[in-house]
């Protein structure tokens, strides 16, 4: 229930339009003396809920992001990408989401229109991926869930053709799989090199050194390609 908030925006909403319906049913049910304990528990659950975001939300905030926080009161949802370092797979394995950070800015300053970038096709709920697509705006290779929402025979080969394009060290292949997707540019974050073959990856500098990419831009953790 965690991961799925839209569900308790939804029981909340439909527990509030039901408290009339409620009061109403326990007014004619009982006595006035049962009516008074049930407003005083309703009060007391009240209370509860209005108290919770002033005391649960620093300890959320600490359990989810423990050390240093950027500056209270901005509207910048990438904020905390200027301070965040998270673990993936395991604690040996820290990432700084700085350099995503800067990468990201990149393309919403210099890409026009709405090329393909292809970034890991990695789960975003504790790998932290799909963070390119969320914070551009830009179109990906593949959804999260789309495995769920629609018929395997609908999405299987290109999550297949997606995994292949990180995977790979068939030059030849990727750029078949570059033209049959349209990809545009790739992203290339620690992520993407924490999750897939080193061979796979590699063979994306091997193709820019040939002439058959470009290096739009580099930072000391991100790269990122752009087919001709």
């Amino acid at each position: 229930m965690d991961e799925n908030p839209g569900f308790l925006v939804l029981l909340g909403l439909g527990t509030a339009a039901a408290l009339p319906i409620v009061w109403e049913a326990l007014s004619r049910r009982f006595s006035r003396g049962w009516r008074w304990t049930w407003s005083g528990l309703f009060a007391v659950l009240l209370f509860a809920a209005l108290v919770f975001p002033l005391i649960g939300t620093p300890r959320r905030v600490d359990d989810r992001f423990p050390g240093a926080r950027p500056a209270i009161g901005t509207l910048d949802g990438m904020a905390f990408m200027t301070v965040g370092v998270y673990t993936w797979p395991d604690q040996n394995n820290p990432i700084t989401l700085r350099y995503d950070y800067d990468a990201i800015h990149w393309l919403l300053d210099n890409v026009k229109g709405n090329p393909v970038v292809a970034e890991g096709r990695i789960d975003y709920y504790r790998e932290g991926g799909m963070r390119v697509s969320s914070f551009t705006g830009l179109p990906s290779l593949l959804g999260a869930h789309q495995g769920e929402q629609r018929y395997s025979f609908q999405v299987g080969q290109r999550e297949a053709d997606a995994r292949d394009l990180f995977t790979t060290a068939d030059i030849n292949h990727t750029q078949q799989l570059i033209q049959k997707m349209a990809v545009r540019y790739i992203y290339i974050g620690r992520l993407e090199r924490t999750v897939y073959p080193a061979e796979g990856i590699a063979k994306f500098e091997q193709m820019a050194q040939q002439g058959l990419l470009n290096v739009p831009y580099r930072n000391q953790e991100v790269t990122i390609y752009q087919a001709p």
